[in-house]
């Protein structure tokens, strides 16, 4: 379980698109179809996570580790629409979460 993202971070989708949202990871799993993660939707704004009023649960990712470390790539979407969705770790910075509770 070492090849996903820690459980607590924010992982947002990297593709041709936009994304407007991010995943704070809840857990992983050890499926057959390969390693998952239970993750929670969460705004973005400014590249942060942000309580959009849209925050939902139940968001199962399969990921596959890159050579880059802190990126996974999203195996399900890029059978689906022939493109290559990643997913990478979020740094949040120690005085970004303080923000919160000022």
């Amino acid at each position: 379980m070492d090849t996903l993202p820690p459980l607590g971070a924010f992982i947002r989708p990297i593709g041709p698109t936009r994304f407007g949202y991010c995943l704070r990871v809840l857990r992983q799993i050890d499926t057959a179809e390969g390693p998952c993660i239970e993750g929670e939707r969460w705004g973005m704004e400014s590249g942060r996570p942000l309580d959009d009023g849209h925050i939902q649960r139940d968001h199962f990712e399969y990921l596959i580790p890159t050579l880059v470390p802190g990126v996974w790539l999203k195996t399900e979407w890029s059978r689906l629409w022939e493109t290559e969705v990643y997913f990478r770790l979020m740094q949040t910075d120690p005085a970004g979460q303080m923000e919160l509770f000022a």
